[in-house]
């Protein structure tokens, strides 16, 4: 080994950012997100675009608008 590969940072994996930012460490978030949210974030164009959101205004949240059946099982 040579002595520029001693002197190079090593990785570190703190489990909390308020520790890393104590020991003056960088931080990184890593979050992940389940297949259902992952599947409503690529549908959601296609309700907009079906015209189903945005609410036209307050009263959709009380007329049984929030019952509409998006998807139908086919015959």
């Amino acid at each position: 080994m040579d002595s520029k590969a001693l002197k190079k940072p090593h990785a570190v994996c703190v489990p909390f950012p308020t520790q890393a930012q104590e020991l003056g460490l960088p931080e990184v978030i890593f979050e992940t997100t389940s297949a259902s949210a992952s599947m409503c974030f690529l549908q959601f164009a296609h309700v907009i675009e079906k015209g189903l959101v945005p609410l036209k205004d307050a009263s959709y949240l009380t007329n049984g608008y929030l019952d509409t059946v998006l998807l139908s099982p086919k015959n």
